[in-house]
């Protein structure tokens, strides 16, 4: 922070390791870490030719979840971040990820280089969310609906958004795999899952 109240140049991307104490609990950044190995294993279950098929209730199929994911990642998590630790309470646009989608034409692209990309992207917000203080985590935006916010409540809004994934991701599985007795929210007790 500067003499006249107005932070300083801060670098937007650290190196500090994550194995440093750091002010977010454990719980929120393995959840983060997890994302990406979770949505490999759900795809080793799902045949190819179904990554491209939304369930029946609607929603995004596979490969639409895992595009949504990379580009909410950069433009949603990362930039968001950013702009928080630069500027002085900014306000924080929406990510309107169904027009991106449609935009984007999510069902058309390629899903390994999407989770490919995804994983990169995941990898940039851990060592982005090491080197944040806790100076840093209190600094407030304006976000929405959600007004006046902290760094660290908006943080803690991108684990929620991954959490409504895992659990729209479930219900997916359930429908392209039935019969695998698998969750991306975590083990699966086999003995329960089977009718």
């Amino acid at each position: 922070m500067s003499n006249d109240g107005e932070p300083t140049e801060t670098p937007i991307y650290c190196s500090r390791p994550l194995e440093n104490v750091m002010p977010l609990d454990r719980e929120t950044i393995e959840s983060f870490r997890r994302l990406p190995e979770q949505l490999r294993q759900l795809a080793r279950r799902i045949p190819a030719d179904r990554r491209t098929r939304a369930p029946a209730a609607g929603g995004f199929s596979l490969v639409e979840h895992v595009c949504h994911l990379r580009d909410f990642e950069a433009e949603g998590v990362q930039l968001r971040i950013g702009r928080c630790v630069k500027e002085r309470e900014p306000d924080l646009a929406d990510f309107p990820g169904d027009v991106v989608a449609a935009e984007r034409n999510y069902v058309a692209q390629d899903f390994d280089e999407a989770l490919q990309s995804f994983e990169g992207s995941r990898e940039r917000t851990l060592s982005l969310l090491a080197g944040l203080s806790d100076e840093q985590l209190e600094r407030a935006a304006r976000f929405g609906g959600e007004g006046r916010l902290t760094l660290r409540r908006l943080i803690a809004m991108f684990a929620e958004h991954d959490q409504s994934h895992r659990h729209e991701l479930d219900q997916l599985a359930a429908e392209l795999a039935p019969g695998v007795a698998w969750s991306i929210q975590g083990p699966v007790d086999t003995d329960k899952a089977r009718p």
